[in-house]
């Protein structure tokens, strides 16, 4: 890890707080233009399912074995970004984390995918030098997106991709075309999956593939179970 001495800050002998809503304290190496830090999933990732972040505060004893995840609105986990700090203690708690997914879109500035894409790899390296587990999360929209988000993630590494959308048939085939972009570009060892549609058949590619339920396939799931139990 490195950082950034501001000659502001040194000079006045403490901290910005505008300096430090960008996390500039907390700085790390790279291997890329865009300056994102560095990632790889941490090998004793361990979760068997996943929890979303907005339900993940009461930290029940039945989910201390599920990873949480991130694939909701953004405005739902701002804040691990704002105040990182704060969800250091949930996080080792529950000990694993999928990447934060800040969103990517093609309709979206350059800048902000960009700016999304540096605090989805800084909260991932943050919260992994903090102890925690962390399953890289890899996601793309066009192609003019390929090159900045398959950066900074190490090849070989284990990933995870979100399918949620690529049901619509405007999204699906942006989906495949990035996807094989990625194989060829991260080369990653395992793939694990959050979605229920599939556009890709994934086994074709990895000799492992571990598929998560989404949140509203598992709702679905329980209303029937309920229905199917009421009726009889």
């Amino acid at each position: 890890m490195y950082s950034v001495v501001y000659k502001t800050s040194e000079k006045w002998k403490n901290k910005s707080g505008e300096i430090n809503k960008l996390n500039t304290d907390w700085l790390f190496e790279t291997d890329n233009e865009y300056g994102f830090p560095v990632v790889s999933s941490s090998p004793n990732f361990t979760a068997k399912d996943l929890l979303p972040f907005h339900l993940a505060k009461g930290q029940y004893k039945d989910d201390l074995n599920k990873a949480v995840h991130f694939f909701i609105d953004d405005y739902k986990f701002e804040q691990i970004w704002t105040t990182p700090f704060k969800y250091i203690p949930m996080f080792r708690n529950y000990g694993n984390i999928i990447s934060p997914d800040f969103s990517v879109y093609s309709v979206q500035p350059y800048a902000i995918n960009l700016f999304n894409m540096y605090r989805s790899r800084w909260c991932t390296r943050f919260y992994q030098e903090m102890g925690v587990n962390v399953l890289v999360d890899v996601r793309w929209a066009d192609k003019s997106t390929w090159d900045f988000c398959f950066s900074g993630i190490e090849k070989h590494t284990p990933v995870i991709i979100n399918t949620v959308g690529t049901k619509l048939l405007m999204n699906r085939q942006m989906f495949i075309d990035g996807f094989f972009a990625m194989l060829k570009r991260i080369e990653p060892s395992d793939l694990y999956v959050y979605g229920e549609y599939m556009p890709v058949e994934f086994e074709l590619y990895f000799d492992k593939v571990t598929y998560f339920e989404s949140f509203w396939e598992k709702q679905r799931r329980k209303i029937a179970e309920k229905e199917l139990i009421y009726f009889h």
